[in-house]
């Protein structure tokens, strides 16, 4: 995923989530950025039984959690950034992965 500056026209940081996607050639879909900049709510594996969203730290480029939530097919992020709303092509159970930081 890049971070491009629009004054400038060019790719400033190259956000890389080959590691937390190593099992598949996902696109990122669907991103979804916290109030505060800090964090990107990124859509994966769109219309595949095991799609994704990811949480991302901007900083680091890190993913810090992953919830399986289904075939994605769109995203919305609450305007207080708490609620995350993934819409999904079929029903499933919601799991989580990576855990441990509060990444609201």
């Amino acid at each position: 995923m890049s971070v491009i500056d629009l004054n400038n026209r060019e790719a400033v940081k190259i956000i890389d989530l080959s590691e937390a996607l190593a099992a598949s050639n996902a696109q990122s879909h669907f991103i979804s950025v916290t109030k505060d900049g800090k964090y990107l709510r990124v859509g994966e594996r769109q219309e595949t039984a095991d799609g994704q969203a990811l949480v991302v730290d901007t900083a680091s480029g890190e993913a810090l959690e992953i919830f399986y939530a289904g075939a994605a097919i769109g995203q919305h992020l609450s305007r207080d950034g708490i609620w995350l709303f993934p819409v999904s092509g079929g029903k499933g159970d919601v799991t989580r992965e990576y855990g441990g930081k509060n990444c609201r």
